[in-house]
């Protein structure tokens, strides 16, 4: 067996989804679930997104959309319940301060990850860009509704 002979030989399967777009998956054997991600940006108030999803292999369900319109209905509470944990990741860049009290002055909408019925309704995680590091994702996991996890990837 050659390099790339275990590529996938069939393209990844797209479906058109009534509320987030095309959507295309990838099959993540190992863990026997499916990666589904938007192909185009989904419109938020805080502006455009990326989506990604763990779905079974008919994509995203009524359990994403009830979990999206959740969160979207939401997005400043949790990004401001996140700030802490945020301003924490960015403590050590002392060139620009995090203000936890106001993120948005610093943060920029940028994504999401829903779980869906594969996991807790309450379980997600919300992506966000830096406006004086572009090139810096922060990804903030919550749990049960609450953040428990930021990450910085610079």
């Amino acid at each position: 067996m050659g390099w790339f002979d275990w590529l996938r030989s069939t393209p990844a399967p797209v479906i058109d989804h009534p509320l987030f777009g095309q959507v295309r998956a990838s099959h993540r054997p190992r863990q026997g679930s499916w990666l589904w991600e938007t192909l185009g940006l989904v419109a938020t108030p805080r502006g455009d997104g990326g989506l990604t999803f763990d779905a079974g292999e008919n994509g995203p369900n009524v359990s994403h959309e009830r979990q999206w319109n959740t969160i979207i209905e939401q997005l400043d509470s949790l990004t401001e319940a996140a700030a802490p944990l945020i301003a924490s990741d960015l403590s050590h860049w002392d060139e620009v301060p995090f203000d936890p009290a106001s993120p948005w002055d610093e943060l920029e909408w940028d994504g999401a990850h829903l779980g869906g019925d594969t996991s807790s309704q309450d379980e997600f995680a919300l992506c966000y860009g830096c406006r004086h590091w572009p090139d810096a994702l922060i990804t903030v996991y919550f749990e049960n509704g609450r953040p428990v996890l930021s990450q910085l990837d610079d």
